[in-house]
């Protein structure tokens, strides 16, 4: 019974230094938990204490329950950790610090690499140059993905999630004017079904933001003739902060 009472001993004080240091949505074992919750020690000195820890572990485990449910669906074949989910996007370009515009994607290019930052290759070097023909800095804009993997390793739930990560980090970022990229990500933020061919330019709103959807750069190397439709738009978006694109140098 005393080699008993110390382990429980041992399980108390390690639960109350868990919580004291601030970590109380760190995983536990449920099975060795609920096991620990329905053992009595029976030392009178010590009642007070295990009671305590008792209703701290209990607490903890609640939370735990409620502050990291599962946010894919149980038949989901996709690897990506809840946990992941929820992180800060980390593959942005430009700045996370107030900038005047967001330029939002859908997903990587099929040929981007894993650590390749939002729009790279070919297609991230004409949006690169359609933000200089606007006049833009690098802290005046900011460029992502809705989804920093293939947007196929999503699913159910998980891209709803995915949503309200992007929600809560542009809230975060605070951009002037978002500018919805490409048909993916128009029909997903915008909630449209109509291609961006034909609502490309027109002022919408987007997490209490105005927003220009246009075309994305891909599009623009397929079929050059949209090119102008783009510039266009942007133009439209620059419009929105009262600013015009700088002058073109001969």
């Amino acid at each position: 019974m005393d080699t008993l009472i110390s382990v429980i001993d041992d399980v108390i004080n390690h639960v109350k230094n868990e919580i004291q240091a601030g970590r109380r949505h760190v995983p536990i074992d449920k099975d060795v938990a609920e096991a620990f919750l329905a053992s009595s020690p029976i030392t009178p000195q010590n009642n007070a204490g295990n009671t305590e820890a008792k209703n701290l572990l209990s607490n903890t485990l609640q939370a735990q329950s409620k502050t990291t449910p599962s946010t894919l669906p149980a038949n989901s074949n996709t690897n990506i950790e809840p946990s992941r989910i929820r992180e800060n996007y980390k593959k942005f370009r430009g700045t996370d610090i107030s900038p005047l515009f967001a330029f939002i994607g859908y997903e990587p290019s099929f040929d981007a690499e894993p650590e390749d930052k939002a729009f790279s290759g070919e297609q991230g070097a004409l949006l690169d140059k359609m933000i200089a023909a606007m006049g833009l800095a690098e802290h005046e804009y900011i460029i992502l993905n809705i989804f920093e993997e293939p947007a196929k390793m999503f699913t159910g739930p998980a891209i709803s999630n995915q949503v309200d990560k992007l929600k809560e980090f542009l809230n975060r970022v605070d951009p002037k004017v978002i500018i919805v990229m490409g048909d993916e990500a128009a029909s997903l933020l915008l909630k449209t079904k109509s291609p961006v061919a034909n609502i490309h330019g027109v002022r919408n709103i987007l997490f209490n933001k105005p927003c220009i959807p246009t075309y994305h750069p891909k599009n623009l190397l397929r079929f050059v003739a949209v090119k102008k439709a783009a510039w266009s738009d942007l133009k439209n978006a620059l419009a929105i902060i009262n600013r015009t694109p700088p002058p073109i140098r001969k």
